[in-house]
Protein backbone atom coordinates (compact mmCIF):
# COMPACT_ATOMS: atom_id res chain seq x y z
CA UNK A 1 0.00 0.00 0.00
CA UNK A 2 1.30 3.44 -0.90
CA UNK A 3 1.78 6.54 1.18
CA UNK A 4 -1.27 8.46 2.24
CA UNK A 5 -4.31 7.86 0.13
CA UNK A 6 -2.28 7.01 -2.95
CA UNK A 7 -4.07 3.79 -3.79
CA UNK A 8 -7.68 4.90 -3.31
CA UNK A 9 -10.18 5.49 -6.12
CA UNK A 10 -9.69 9.27 -6.02
CA UNK A 11 -5.93 8.94 -6.35
CA UNK A 12 -6.27 6.46 -9.22
CA UNK A 13 -8.75 8.73 -11.04
CA UNK A 14 -6.38 11.62 -10.41
CA UNK A 15 -3.53 9.78 -12.15
CA UNK A 16 -5.76 9.06 -15.15
CA UNK A 17 -7.08 12.63 -15.38
CA UNK A 18 -3.57 14.11 -15.12
CA UNK A 19 -2.40 11.99 -18.05
CA UNK A 20 -5.16 13.26 -20.39
CA UNK A 21 -4.27 15.79 -23.03
CA UNK A 22 -5.77 19.25 -22.78
CA UNK A 23 -9.45 19.32 -23.66
CA UNK A 24 -10.15 20.71 -27.15
CA UNK A 25 -13.59 22.14 -26.27
CA UNK A 26 -15.25 23.93 -23.37
CA UNK A 27 -17.87 21.18 -23.08
CA UNK A 28 -15.15 18.62 -22.29
CA UNK A 29 -13.47 20.89 -19.74
CA UNK A 30 -16.77 21.31 -17.89
CA UNK A 31 -16.90 17.59 -17.13
CA UNK A 32 -13.26 17.55 -16.04
CA UNK A 33 -13.79 20.54 -13.73
CA UNK A 34 -16.83 18.90 -12.14
CA UNK A 35 -14.86 15.68 -11.65
CA UNK A 36 -12.00 17.58 -10.01
CA UNK A 37 -14.40 19.50 -7.77
CA UNK A 38 -16.12 16.30 -6.64
CA UNK A 39 -12.79 14.57 -5.98
CA UNK A 40 -11.60 17.53 -3.89
CA UNK A 41 -14.82 17.52 -1.88
CA UNK A 42 -14.66 13.75 -1.37
CA UNK A 43 -11.11 13.97 -0.05
CA UNK A 44 -11.99 16.57 2.63
CA UNK A 45 -12.62 14.07 5.48
CA UNK A 46 -9.37 12.23 4.78
CA UNK A 47 -7.42 15.49 4.46
CA UNK A 48 -8.87 16.78 7.73
CA UNK A 49 -7.71 13.64 9.57
CA UNK A 50 -4.35 13.26 7.85
CA UNK A 51 -3.30 16.89 8.33
CA UNK A 52 -5.16 17.57 11.61
CA UNK A 53 -6.90 20.58 10.06
CA UNK A 54 -8.61 22.65 12.79
CA UNK A 55 -11.67 23.40 10.66
CA UNK A 56 -15.05 21.75 10.39
CA UNK A 57 -15.51 19.64 7.28
CA UNK A 58 -18.32 21.91 6.07
CA UNK A 59 -15.97 24.93 6.32
CA UNK A 60 -13.29 23.08 4.38
CA UNK A 61 -15.81 22.12 1.70
CA UNK A 62 -17.00 25.73 1.53
CA UNK A 63 -13.42 26.91 0.99
CA UNK A 64 -12.84 24.36 -1.76
CA UNK A 65 -16.10 25.29 -3.46
CA UNK A 66 -15.23 28.97 -3.08
CA UNK A 67 -11.96 28.47 -4.95
CA UNK A 68 -13.86 26.82 -7.79
CA UNK A 69 -16.45 29.64 -7.80
CA UNK A 70 -13.66 32.24 -7.94
CA UNK A 71 -12.33 30.60 -11.11
CA UNK A 72 -15.77 30.13 -12.73
CA UNK A 73 -15.38 33.31 -14.77
CA UNK A 74 -12.31 32.03 -16.64
CA UNK A 75 -13.27 31.48 -20.30
CA UNK A 76 -9.91 30.95 -21.98
CA UNK A 77 -9.73 27.26 -22.90
CA UNK A 78 -5.96 27.04 -22.45
CA UNK A 79 -6.16 28.68 -19.00
CA UNK A 80 -8.98 26.34 -17.91
CA UNK A 81 -6.92 23.32 -18.95
CA UNK A 82 -3.95 24.66 -17.01
CA UNK A 83 -6.11 25.20 -13.92
CA UNK A 84 -7.42 21.63 -14.16
CA UNK A 85 -3.86 20.29 -14.35
CA UNK A 86 -2.79 22.47 -11.42
CA UNK A 87 -5.80 21.32 -9.37
CA UNK A 88 -5.02 17.67 -10.07
CA UNK A 89 -1.40 18.19 -9.02
CA UNK A 90 -2.48 19.93 -5.79
CA UNK A 91 -4.88 17.09 -5.04
CA UNK A 92 -2.18 14.50 -5.70
CA UNK A 93 0.31 16.28 -3.43
CA UNK A 94 -2.29 16.41 -0.67
CA UNK A 95 -3.31 12.77 -1.02
CA UNK A 96 0.28 11.57 -1.17
CA UNK A 97 1.15 13.46 2.04
CA UNK A 98 3.70 15.60 0.21
CA UNK A 99 2.36 18.79 1.78
CA UNK A 100 3.71 20.43 4.92
CA UNK A 101 1.48 19.57 7.89
CA UNK A 102 0.31 23.14 8.58
CA UNK A 103 -0.50 23.92 4.92
CA UNK A 104 -2.23 20.94 3.31
CA UNK A 105 -4.22 23.07 0.88
CA UNK A 106 -3.84 26.69 -0.25
CA UNK A 107 -7.42 27.36 0.86
CA UNK A 108 -6.32 27.35 4.48
CA UNK A 109 -4.30 30.52 3.95
CA UNK A 110 -7.39 32.06 2.30
CA UNK A 111 -9.43 31.15 5.37
CA UNK A 112 -6.92 32.89 7.61
CA UNK A 113 -7.66 36.21 5.90
CA UNK A 114 -11.37 35.69 5.18
CA UNK A 115 -12.09 34.35 8.66
CA UNK A 116 -11.02 37.49 10.48
CA UNK A 117 -13.92 39.62 9.33
CA UNK A 118 -16.58 36.94 9.24
CA UNK A 119 -17.01 36.30 12.96
CA UNK A 120 -14.92 33.13 12.83
CA UNK A 121 -11.79 32.92 14.94
CA UNK A 122 -8.56 33.08 12.93
CA UNK A 123 -6.30 30.05 12.79
CA UNK A 124 -3.39 30.02 15.27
Amino acid sequence: MGAGSSSGPIALRNVLQKSLAFSPALSATRLRVKSLHRDCLRSVPWTKRAYSVPLEERDMRALVSGIFRDKATVVDLHQINRLIALGRMELEETLMLWKVRDRPVPALSCWRTRGRGSGRPPLP
